[in-house]
């Protein structure tokens, strides 16, 4: 997701879970625009990692970032806190982030754990992004864009005995 045109400004992008896949490459494409970023992963060595490979490849924009879960509301909050006080605004902000299970199991095999890790981060996840990142963009000067990513795996193909992710992911 990028918004089109020349805003006459680097844009402050926050995106979820965007340490690595898409989320990292959308960063990467914001950064190659000018943009300044703001990463999300689940741990610290993720974002690490990331903050360091791409402020080094893109020095002249800022590249920050917070390890955590969104599927929890407080750190969510957090967050775009955190991303306002680093950036000095938000104008688009991007819901990425997206967990599976750990292995493929058929329906009736999947435990019950499994399928509220999979809904809490990639449906609530999503509520929790937008509803932070619409608070902070309300009280900014200029408007912002949210873009929540749906997916039915990396080959863009079905994801046969991933249920509650095709559940969770579906247009």
């Amino acid at each position: 997701p990028m918004v089109t045109g020349n805003p006459g400004r680097p844009l402050n992008v926050v995106i979820t879970g965007s340490t690595r896949g898409m989320g990292y490459a959308l960063a990467e494409e914001h950064l190659k625009r000018g943009d300044n970023v703001y990463l999300n992963g689940r741990t610290r060595e993720s974002v690490e990692a990331a903050v360091n490979a791409l402020s080094s490849k893109y020095p002249k924009q800022v590249v920050w970032g917070l390890s955590g879960d969104i599927s929890d509301p407080d750190f969510v909050r957090m967050l775009g806190f955190s991303a306002k006080q680093w950036l000095g605004s938000i104008d688009v902000w991007i819901n990425n982030a997206a967990v599976s299970y750990p292995q493929k199991r058929k329906f009736l095999e999947t435990r019950p754990t499994e399928f509220a890790r999979v809904l809490n981060t990639n449906l609530l996840g999503i509520l929790y992004g937008s509803q932070t990142a619409s608070l902070i963009m309300r009280k900014q000067n200029q408007r912002g864009h949210i873009f929540n990513l749906e997916g039915t795996g990396t080959e863009g193909g079905p994801t046969p005995n991933f249920v509650a992710y095709g559940a969770s992911k579906a247009p």
